[in-house]
């Protein structure tokens, strides 16, 4: 900010000056998460971004430490093949990955203090340093399905966003509300004095909650009032809502390299080999047939030269029969 002191409307006290204030404390549970945490691709580099914040909703004003690149908190990212039961004291205190279930160790991770989603330092639309927010680069080298969390100090994030973009503290705050109405509902129920009534009431509020969240791709078709799908307050409502739980959020990692449909080609591999083999037995059979024609054919015209021979040699011995006859005449 800036402060200036006036004394009968004249500045004072080396007034005007900058008046930088400071954040209080990270506050754990109002922390959140944002990325892509749904669809991402074995063999390549995806990302996640944690932004840290008061129990104001101010975003942590650390500065960057040129000796700690990570920045000063700690900032856990999990591939969990199944998620344990641990209760968020026993996660406090042994920190176990994946609330004590398996967690996938075949994946490569960098984090990174004050680094947006194009790669920079400074907000593009404040033009200040990106106070509080980390950088998580992903790795992962097995393409299967797994359930992605973040931990900040020790403790789970609550809200989750699959979108490159800051979902606004609007969205954010939505996603805190709901969370804490459903989390108080669910110890509601576990109450051994609840009443009937109460206890309706704690389902009732259970129920009201959204039951998935809007795909990423129809809110990312509304952002702004000449989009296309129109009205930008509807637009920003459903923005509002799209967050993901704890239930919704499962990552599928699918291969970087798709095998090509070489089915045609294994058929051919098949069916190559019949049809030489029924190509050369035809081939034969016409190669016996035409043989067997010209032998035929030969015989028949051997057998056409004898009778032509014998009958020329009985037409020359009858003349010279007549031959003889006539001398002795």
């Amino acid at each position: 900010y800036q402060m200036q002191i006036q004394f009968g409307s004249v500045f004072g006290a080396g007034s005007p000056f900058i008046l930088d204030v400071k954040t209080s404390a990270a506050e754990l549970s109002k922390t959140y998460v944002y990325g892509q945490l749904i669809q991402v691709q074995a063999g390549r580099a995806s990302s996640a971004f944690v932004q840290t914040r008061d129990k104001y909703g101010n975003n942590i004003r650390i500065e960057l430490d040129p000796n700690n690149s990570e920045g000063p908190d700690t900032i856990e990212f999990e591939l969990c093949k199944t998620i344990g039961t641990d209760t968020p004291e026993l996660q406090l205190a042994l920190n176990a990955p994946c609330k004590g279930g398996v967690a996938e160790t075949s994946i490569g991770r960098r984090i990174r203090y004050g680094i947006g989603a194009d790669g920079k330092k400074v907000h593009p639309s404040t033009g200040e340093f990106n106070y509080g927010l980390y950088k998580i680069i992903f790795f992962p080298y097995i393409a299967a399905p797994y359930k992605p969390r973040i931990k900040h100090n020790r403790v789970y994030a609550s809200c989750y966003f699959d979108t490159m973009e800051d979902p606004g503290s609007d969205a954010v705050n939505d996603c805190l509300s709901q969370q804490a109405v459903a989390s108080s509902a669910r110890r509601k129920l576990y109450e051994p004095t609840l009443t009937v009534v109460e206890e309706n009431m704690a389902r009732r509020a259970l129920d009201s909650l959204p039951a998935s969240p809007i795909p990423s791709a129809d809110v990312a078709a509304i952002d702004s009032p000449d989009s296309e799908r129109g009205e930008a307050k509807e637009g920003w409502a459903r923005r509002a809502s799209n967050f993901l739980t704890e239930n919704d959020l499962n990552m599928n990692i699918t291969s970087l390299f798709n095998a090509p449909d070489n089915g045609f080609q294994l058929s051919l591999i098949i069916l190559v080999p019949i049809l030489c083999a029924i190509a050369a037995c035809v081939a034969e059979g016409l190669f016996v047939a035409f043989d067997w024609y010209n032998q035929r054919r030969r015989v028949a015209q051997r057998k056409h030269e004898e009778s032509g021979w014998a009958s020329h040699e009985a037409v020359i011995s009858q003349r010279g029969g007549l031959g003889k006859a006539a001398k002795a005449v």
